[in-house]
């Protein structure tokens, strides 16, 4: 499997250097090294050292780090454009044992047509224009092979509207089922973006067949202000939202999260505060994250720190008298070098509540990231 990818990744860069026009490459190297100690209640902590980049969209940062040992990440993107038609394609590896193969996010080809009204892309489908495009949440619901429809009206700049025919994103609910067209047709999406002086707006929906495993429909939306930042340069606010479950049969299968984003970047700083809300089956999750990281020496290093709440409510609310879900606190130091940075990191986690409710479980760990793009 490692040759055959290796003959294909050949083929390509072999074609685009007789047939293309254009070739781009990019990506990104990040890995580092990783120590944790945790402590469940009185007992003895616990703690670990390993290989790991635990970034916001590298790694998870869950308080059993040891389920998510990826080494780092390794990302190629290639883009190779022949005039009104093209391909797409990125891979990565986040995992180096032998066992683990190179994955395949996307790998398209696209066609413009109609004076580049009309975009058509068929493959391994990604690289969304529906998309929310984080931070917290990096999410798209077109990610199965399949046919993407755009189309990009010239009476109205800035409209992308478009729908999706592709594969079923779970596995047929019983041994034996046939996948019928209908079956097909009722796992598409439908895509909405649009951009104009005052807002951005990216919207996807989801449709779910009662054929696969995976139980109701999704929507995911992102929606940024441009106004603010006229007056108040590097100013924005912007919400991202993913909604699973619509439409499903059970209570249970319903759950919303959102994110809402103000960021203030002039030069010599960078304040955010996000505010997270989660609803899944009569249980509310509240998140407040504020961070400031202050720019030294033109930008060559930056030091700050991020802090954490969370508290959840509602009827079922994981323990009935806790004053807080968890928080933690997280400083950081980073420097810059170009294309390339190192940054150490370190956090002290609190979260409320064990099987004995009583107990606390406190986490703390360091993290020695180093991240070159290209």
């Amino acid at each position: 499997m490692k040759r055959c990818f290796m003959v294909t990744l050949a083929a390509i860069l072999t074609a685009s250097a007789v047939f293309t026009q254009e070739l781009k490459l990019s990506g990104e190297v990040k890995t580092g090294f990783y120590w944790y100690e945790k402590q469940i209640g009185e007992q003895d902590p616990t703690s670990e050292g390993f290989v790991h980049n635990n970034e916001d969209d590298s790694g998870q940062q869950i308080l059993n780090p040891s389920l998510n040992k990826s080494q780092g990440r390794f990302r190629l993107n290639m883009w190779l454009n022949m005039g009104n038609t093209g391909m797409k394609v990125r891979f990565q590896q986040t995992e180096w044992r032998d066992s683990n193969l190179p994955r395949w996010d996307y790998a398209f080809a696209y066609g413009n047509f109609l004076n580049d009204q009309l975009k058509l892309s068929v493959g391994k489908l990604g690289d969304s224009p529906w998309a929310t495009g984080g931070p917290e949440m990096w999410k798209e619901l077109d990610t199965r092979i399949g046919v993407r429809a755009e189309i990009t009206p010239g009476f109205l700049p800035g409209l992308n509207l478009g729908f999706v025919l592709n594969d079923m994103d779970g596995q047929p609910t019983q041994a034996g089922t046939v996948q019928t067209i209908v079956s097909v047709l009722q796992e598409s999406v439908l895509g909405l973006a649009y951009t104009n002086d005052f807002f951005a707006l990216k919207f996807a929906y989801r449709l779910d067949s009662e054929d696969d495993y995976e139980s109701g429909d999704q929507l995911i939306f992102r929606l940024e202000e441009r106004t603010l930042n006229k007056y108040l340069e590097g100013f924005q606010i912007w919400l991202n939202g993913s909604y699973e479950g619509i439409r499903s049969d059970s209570e249970e299968e319903l759950w919303l999260v959102n994110w809402l984003y103000f960021q203030y970047t002039p030069q010599a700083f960078t304040a955010q505060v996000r505010f997270g809300y989660d609803v899944s089956f009569e249980r509310h999750i509240l998140y407040v994250r504020p961070s400031f990281y202050y720019n030294f020496f033109n930008n060559f290093l930056s030091v700050g720190t991020a802090f954490q709440f969370a508290q959840d409510f509602g009827e079922n609310k994981m323990y009935k008298d806790s004053p807080y879900l968890y928080w933690n606190v997280e400083p950081m130091i980073k420097a810059n070098f170009g294309n390339a940075y190192a940054a150490l990191v370190y956090q002290y986690r609190n979260e409320y509540g064990t099987k004995n409710k009583d107990e606390v479980t406190t986490m703390q760990w360091i993290n020695l990231r180093v991240v070159y793009t290209f």
